[in-house]
């Protein structure tokens, strides 16, 4: 069985249901972070960026930013285990 999108994730926590954005992708990663990353994905995670953010365009070096390269990446990649995974572009960095 293929793990939900990304995009059925963020639709379960929609306005008024209690959970961050941040808690969203959290739970993602914990439900789906080992499936590679798809257009999809990314136009999810780039909505969650702009209703987190209020801003209109993709933040340079962001999350979507990342998402939207993985999954550029990922359809000239064959091989499902060279394929960049949601985990690692949700994982939170300490910098």
């Amino acid at each position: 069985m293929t793990p939900p999108s990304i995009v059925q994730e963020m639709g379960a926590g929609g306005a008024g249901s209690g959970i961050t954005i941040g808690e969203a992708l959290e739970a993602t990663v914990l439900t789906a972070g080992k499936k590679p990353v798809e257009w999809s994905d990314a136009a999810a995670i780039q909505a969650a960026e702009v209703r987190a953010t209020g801003r209109t365009n993709i933040v340079p070096g962001g999350v979507a930013a990342a998402a939207q390269s993985a999954a550029t990446l990922n359809a000239r990649v064959t091989k499902d285990e060279e394929k960049i995974k949601l985990a690692d572009i949700l994982a939170v960095r300490h910098d």
